[in-house]
């Protein structure tokens, strides 16, 4: 399918399998141009993609952390998994409450941070002040990490992902991609 071109037309909006009349291409600089599109595209699908390998990894190292919540990312993600897919704030509340002691005996966690800002948030536990500066804190160790080379994907966009994928691939329940959130 490399050879199958199509035609947009980004002033209508319109895209098109036929050439339309008097367009030309005998511009090298346009051949280029596309090839570097080409290149840009497959790109951010590569990366999409390892996102999603990524997530599928998370989705199942949740599934074996309920049994170990004694190691912090299986704790982080099965913690995750019960507050965002299983919507069940009292068993929740203190695995977040674990999550936090062990951070704050540590450095910022951003993944931590954000989701017990969404819990917060949720369940009304803390005020907005202290919610925003949970969330004010996880991007700065974001931007820390970015900085230092050691975040190529957000920690949170992973667990995004793996939770919107489990949901969609989920045919057996009802409302399918609304449940994730």
């Amino acid at each position: 399918y490399r050879d199958v071109s199509f035609y947009a037309n980004t002033i209508t909006r319109t895209a098109s399998w036929t050439k339309p009349k008097g367009w030309v291409f005998n511009d090298a600089k346009e051949y280029y141009a596309l090839r570097v599109q080409t290149f840009w595209r497959a790109r951010v699908a590569k990366r999409k993609i390892n996102l999603l390998v990524k997530a599928n990894k998370l989705l199942t190292n949740t599934f074996d952390s309920e049994r170990n919540t004694s190691d912090i990312v299986s704790l982080c993600n099965y913690t995750f998994y019960v507050h965002v897919r299983l919507h069940d704030y009292e068993k929740a509340r203190p695995l977040y409450a674990k999550m936090m002691n062990y951070m704050e005996m540590r450095v910022d966690n951003a993944f931590v941070l954000y989701s017990y800002a969404i819990f917060a948030a949720v369940s009304g536990e803390r005020d907005w002040e202290e919610i925003k500066n949970y969330v004010r804190r996880a991007k700065l160790q974001e931007k820390r990490r970015r900085e230092s080379g050691r975040l190529a994907n957000s920690a949170y966009d992973i667990s995004s992902t793996a939770f919107y994928l489990q949901a969609v691939s989920n045919e057996h329940s009802p409302g399918g991609s609304e449940n994730w959130h």
